[in-house]
C-alpha cells in the first residue's frame, strides 16, 4: 500500500490489518491491546484520507475493502478482554458502550472520534465475548448488566423475543454463563436468582429455560456454603422444584436421581449436616420420587 493516500492498492486492506490486530489481541497484555487500537486508528485514518480523495477511486470498493467493520471492533474488544485485568475489562465495556451510544464524550481519548463516527453496532459475538469473559473472571454482576442491555435490543411487545437487529440473538447459554460466575464466586443466592430469572424468560422465548446443568451448578454452590442447615434446605427446595417442573430440558428421572446422588455425596463430604436433617431430606425426596 503506497504512502500517498491519493492512491490505494489491494496490498493492505481491512482483512490484512485485522489479521495483525488479531495477533496483538491474542498476546493478552495491555501493551498489545494498545497496539491493536493504534492499528485500527491507522486503518481508519487511511480510509478517511482515501474517502477525501475519491476522484480516481471507486468509493464503494474502498468502503468495502478498507473501512473498519464489526469484525475489527470485536477484535479490539477481545484484545482488551484477553488482558484479564480490570483496566482491560473497563476499556472493553467502554468500547461497547460507545457502539451503543451509551457513553458520554471523553475529550482526552483519541479513540473517541473514531468510535463516534463508526457506523457499526454490536453483534452476537460482541455481547457474547464481553458477557462470558466478565462472568468467568469474577464479575458476574457486570456480565448480568450487559445481558439486560442485550435484551434491550429486542422487541418486548412481541409474543416472543424477536431481534430488531437480526445479528443479535440472545440465548440461554448466556444466563448459564452468569449463573456459573455467581456460583464460582461462592454466591449461591445470586446463582439461584439467575436460575429463576432464566425460567422467567421462558415465557418470552421457549428456547430459554433452566436445564439440569444449571441446577447442578446451583446445587454445588449451596453445598459449599458454611451453614449446613441452609445448605441442605436449599438443595431440598430446588430438587423438589425440579420434580414439579415440566419445562426443564431433558429433565428425565435418571437425571433427577443423578442430582439427588450429587447432593447426597456433597452432604457426606461436608460431614457437618445433622443426621436428622439428612434423614428428613431422604424421606421427603424418596416420597416425591415414588409419587
Amino acid at each position: 500500500c503506497r504512502d500517498d493516500t491519493k492512491y490505494w492498492t489491494k496490498g493492505s486492506d481491512r482483512v490484512s490489518y485485522n489479521t495483525v490486530i488479531a495477533a496483538h489481541a491474542a498476546v493478552g497484555t495491555l501493551e498489545s491491546a494498545h497496539k491493536a487500537e493504534e492499528l485500527l486508528q491507522l486503518l481508519n485514518q487511511k480510509y478517511m484520507n482515501i474517502i477525501a480523495n475519491t476522484n480516481s477511486i471507486n468509493e464503494k470498493e474502498v468502503r468495502d475493502d478498507l473501512k473498519p467493520d464489526i469484525y475489527c471492533y470485536n477484535t479490539i474488544i477481545s484484545a482488551w478482554l484477553n488482558t484479564g485485568v480490570v483496566e482491560g475489562f473497563d476499556r472493553a465495556e467502554w468500547l461497547l458502550k460507545m457502539m451503543l451510544n451509551k457513553e458520554s464524550a471523553n475529550t482526552n481519548d483519541d479513540f473517541q472520534t473514531i468510535m463516534e463516527s463508526a457506523d457499526v453496532k454490536p453483534d452476537n459475538v460482541t455481547f457474547k465475548s464481553v458477557i462470558h469473559t466478565l462472568s468467568s473472571s469474577g464479575y458476574p454482576d457486570r456480565a448480568e448488566n450487559w445481558l439486560d442491555i442485550y435484551f434491550e435490543n429486542f422487541d418486548k411487545d412481541s409474543d416472543s423475543i424477536h431481534s430488531k437487529d437480526k445479528s443479535v440473538i440472545p440465548g440461554g447459554y448466556l444466563f448459564s454463563s452468569i449463573l456459573r460466575g455467581y456460583s464460582r464466586c461462592e454466591n449461591p443466592k445470586e446463582a439461584e436468582r439467575i436460575l429463576f430469572k432464566k425460567d422467567e424468560y421462558n415465557e418470552k422465548d421457549p428456547k430459554i429455560f433452566a436445564n439440569v446443568a444449571d441446577y447442578k451448578e446451583v446445587f454445588g454452590a449451596w453445598l459449599r456454603i458454611s451453614d449446613p442447615i441452609e445448605s441442605i434446605n436449599r438443595c431440598k427446595i430446588l430438587l423438589e422444584k425440579m420434580l414439579e417442573s415440566n419445562e426443564i430440558d431433558g429433565c428425565t428421572m435418571p437425571q433427577i436421581i443423578s442430582c439427588y446422588n450429587m447432593i447426597i455425596k456433597g452432604i457426606d463430604k461436608r460431614g457437618d449436616v445433622p443426621k436428622e436433617k439428612i434423614q428428613k431430606f431422604h424421606g421427603a425426596i424418596k416420597y416425591r420420587l415414588k409419587s
